[in-house]
């Protein structure tokens, strides 16, 4: 479910909030949401990792909000869902931050919808990945500069935990190293 909520604190439509998805079965976790100015109006794109596939882990699913209603499928659309676990980390405007992987080998992926929820022209079906080196990359931390999307994350590529980043533009070019770059590389962790 979401909420709009007036800056006063009131609630904007029904009590329960809006309903963003009716599919049955499935455990959801790890919500985020992230709000876009479309030319003066408000637009919202929820997300969460969904257990739904009960035998294959779990995927990210999304929904997008525009006028107070749901604006994609009741079920929602599916963002992401690979082998193992897929949990939603973060969401940049309709850039959906995600760790995947299996444990010991946890990669960073970002996913962009467009507007109608499908995967944006030109996105690889799997999401782009950001860092896939040996180790896990954890705690992805996202946000939208001029050159494009700035993501810094907790890295163990080295045995330690090291702050590494890379920045994309809006089509998914890296504009730095494959992998990303180190920020902070010193004796023992870093987060």
């Amino acid at each position: 479910y979401a909420q709009i909520m007036q800056t006063d604190g009131t609630m904007t439509g029904e009590p329960e909030g809006i309903l963003l998805s009716t599919a049955a079965w499935s455990d959801q976790n790890y919500p985020k949401i992230s709000a876009v100015n479309n030319n003066g109006n408000m637009e919202y794109y929820a997300g969460w990792s969904d257990g739904r596939e009960m035998m294959s882990g779990t995927g990210v699913y999304a929904q997008k909000i525009a006028a107070g209603e749901i604006q994609w499928a009741e079920e929602c659309v599916l963002v992401l869902d690979s082998d193992g676990d897929d949990t939603l980390k973060d969401i940049v405007e309709n850039f959906y931050i995600i760790q995947n992987g299996l444990w010991n080998d946890l990669n960073i992926v970002v996913q962009k919808l467009n507007e109608d929820g499908n995967i944006a022209e030109g996105w690889p079906i799997d999401g782009l990945v950001i860092c896939d080196a040996p180790g896990n990359q954890n705690n992805p931390q996202c946000l939208m500069i001029p050159e494009g999307l700035l993501i810094v994350w907790e890295d163990y590529r080295n045995g330690d935990s090291d702050i590494y980043a890379q920045l994309m533009d809006r089509a998914g070019n890296f504009l730095w190293q494959a992998t990303g770059v180190p920020l902070v590389q010193a004796d023992s962790d870093q987060y």
